[in-house]
């Protein structure tokens, strides 16, 4: 990550920015460069949990769904008929 910001500023490599450590500006661009490393690495951090969030409640969404299409087919299989032919008179009437 440093060798492309590195390289975006303009330095061949990191080494040429260490030459002189008393530089205050050079110091100033380290951190600057350490700031925005740690904020993406954040960043990257957070959207990859919201991420695995919408998933997990995706699943749920779906075992919940399927839990009661189970017990509607076991305990009343013409109801569960009736609903697709009711939803398929539905998207034909829309077509």
């Amino acid at each position: 990550m440093f060798t492309y910001i590195y390289s975006l500023l303009g330095y061949e490599n990191d080494n040429s920015i260490k030459l002189n450590d008393d530089n205050d500006d050079n110091n100033d661009i380290k951190n600057k460069l350490l700031r925005i490393q740690q904020k993406r690495s954040v960043k990257i951090i957070e959207n990859s949990y919201i991420e695995y969030l919408k998933r997990k409640a995706l699943k749920e969404k779906k075992k919940k769904k399927r839990k009661l299409y189970r017990r509607i087919k076991r305990t009343n299989p013409v109801f569960l008929k009736n609903i697709s032919t009711i939803r398929n008179n539905k998207n034909n009437k829309n077509n």
